[in-house]
């Protein structure tokens, strides 16, 4: 993500490899915080998640993409799948977009399976809230589901 992006806002926490932290440095707003997990070309999934805790976060939401979203399941770390049906139809051909999990091969040998808890519809679009089997459901108070 460009250092530039809305999304990165003064008060962000960016967790990176120890290049990305190089390439970052002078390049955020105030305010942001670095922190450096390592080497390598990519973080495990893990050490995302018990970063976030140890700095007090309870409940992480991710918006990563398909190779995130493939590591997270890969290392059963996935509590709930929020996914939107859209009316919008979409298709590939001689594409190489990825869907939603890449990088992570399940059916036949592994299987992913989760269980529907909720349903909310706006319009034609559909909103799907699952728990991961063998995950807790976190229900919030007031989240309306």
């Amino acid at each position: 993500m460009p250092a530039g992006h809305p999304a990165i806002g003064g008060g962000a926490l960016i967790l990176t490899t120890t290049a990305g932290a190089r390439r970052l440095h002078g390049q955020l707003p105030a305010g942001c915080t670095v922190l450096d997990l390592g080497e390598g070309p990519a973080l495990p999934a893990a050490d995302l998640l018990a970063a976030i805790r140890a700095r007090g976060g309870s409940m992480v939401l991710t918006e990563g993409g398909p190779r995130l979203l493939g590591r997270l399941v890969a290392d059963s770390l996935l509590d709930e799948l929020f996914l939107t049906v859209s009316p919008v139809l979409a298709g590939r051909a001689s594409t190489l977009r990825p869907g939603l999990i890449t990088a992570l091969e399940l059916l036949p040998a592994r299987a992913a399976a989760a269980e529907l808890v909720g349903v909310r519809r706006h319009g034609s679009y559909l909103f799907l809230r699952y728990t991961m089997q063998g995950r807790p459901h976190r229900a919030e108070p007031g989240d309306g589901w």
